[in-house]
């Protein structure tokens, strides 16, 4: 049976606390991840944890993308440089400042990390604004670990 992701609060009867396809029960930061993402329909904000035991040689990196493509393409460059991925999140289709603060957040709240990576490719993540919630949200947790953040523009075409 399929159920639309849109559907499933219509139907309280099915049990489905989080309508996101985990092959485990929501840990609970992504139930704070989910009240974050039902609550600012801005952009996407998709958040799954898989820090549940291998560790890779060099450690665990939080891991916060911007889409499907590039995302893969920089878990796979992680993964063989001998780490391992805690988390895929995503905040991608013009999200709000807040959500991304919220998001890096979040994945920092993650146990044993050794590094954070932001491959966000695009411009949507490379407003001012976003640039200062991830100094904001470092800046609070008084980070220690190396963030890796690559934030791209879009260039202007002129006719």
């Amino acid at each position: 049976m399929t159920i639309d992701d849109t559907q499933w609060g219509d139907n309280p009867d099915l049990g489905i606390e989080i309508a996101r396809e985990f092959d485990h029960p929501p840990t609970a930061l992504e139930r704070v991840a989910y009240a974050v993402e039902q609550n600012d329909h801005r952009g996407t904000f998709i958040s799954h944890s898989w820090q549940r035991g291998t560790k890779g040689i060099q450690g665990t990196v939080g891991f916060h993308g911007a889409g499907g493509g590039g995302s893969m393409m920089s878990m796979d460059a992680i993964v063989n440089a001998g780490f391992t991925i805690a988390d895929f999140t995503d905040t991608s289709g013009n999200p709000s400042a807040s959500k991304v603060y919220r998001a890096a957040r979040i994945i920092l709240a993650q146990p044993d990390l050794v590094g954070y990576s932001v491959p966000a490719p695009g411009c949507e993540p490379g407003t001012i604004l976003v640039r200062v919630r991830f100094a904001k949200a470092f800046w609070e947790l008084d980070l220690d670990i190396p963030a890796v953040i690559r934030l791209g523009a879009t260039p202007k075409i002129e006719p």
